[in-house]
């Protein structure tokens, strides 16, 4: 939304909300999870969605790159030193590990949507009561 395409950003709700249904049904219900379907509808999902702030919005390519490049952080549970450990560790590590490049781009992405409302005639300073 950040990116000047908010209708991008209401368009991820929906996918975001059957992926977390999809994480939480497994142990809930006691089933196995469809991993790979799952992961195949994640990247095409945020793929579509980067792209719609890329070419609709104002999302710079890089931080688009990121972004989509940003699950490949959970890649560390791979290392021999994080198989040993107990799984909610291992996840806690993954999560943080992926949250970072995603948190980078947020605070660039509010920084530069901030410098923009702040350089127009109506931006934050006019709207003062």
């Amino acid at each position: 939304m950040l990116s000047g395409y908010a209708s991008g950003g209401q368009a991820a709700l929906p996918l975001a909300a059957g992926l977390a249904a999809l994480a939480i049904a497994p142990p809930v219900l006691k089933t196995a999870m469809p991993g790979r379907a799952a992961l195949g509808i994640g990247v095409t999902g945020l793929f579509g969605i980067l792209m719609l702030g890329v070419f609709f919005g104002e999302l710079p390519g890089s931080q688009a790159t990121v972004l989509f490049l940003s699950p490949l952080a959970a890649w560390i549970s791979e290392l021999p030193i994080l198989r040993a450990r107990k799984p909610w560790i291992v996840a806690a590590a993954c999560l943080a590990l992926a949250a970072i490049p995603v948190a980078v781009v947020l605070f660039l992405a509010q920084y530069e949507f901030a410098k923009n409302m702040e350089a127009q005639p109506g931006g934050y300073e006019d709207d003062a009561y």
